[in-house]
């Protein structure tokens, strides 16, 4: 059995999810087994929303958290019209 295909519809800002909305989890990607449920998967995104962490995430975020942070403010701002602006 293939694993489900975890997708957000809405655009999002994250280091772990691509511009298509397809999350980067290890459970879905890598280490499938029909043993992990609904509500482990959904944990398990919610942990990964929470705490992102991969080497490309490391070098994305935490050593350029200035240019994370106005990337994000900017997609936020330009998405819904919020006029927002990075203090960084």
């Amino acid at each position: 059995m293939l694993p489900p295909s975890v997708r957000f519809l809405t655009k999002i800002v994250h280091p772990n999810v691509s511009r298509h909305g397809d999350v980067g989890i290890d459970i879905i990607q890598h280490n499938w087994s029909l043993a992990i449920t609904i509500s482990k998967l959904l944990l398990s995104l919610q942990s990964l929303l929470t705490d992102p962490f991969t080497e490309v995430c490391f070098f994305f975020v935490k050593l350029n958290v200035k240019n994370f942070i106005i990337l994000a403010t900017k997609f936020v701002s330009d998405m819904y019209g919020t006029g927002i602006r990075a203090n960084v």
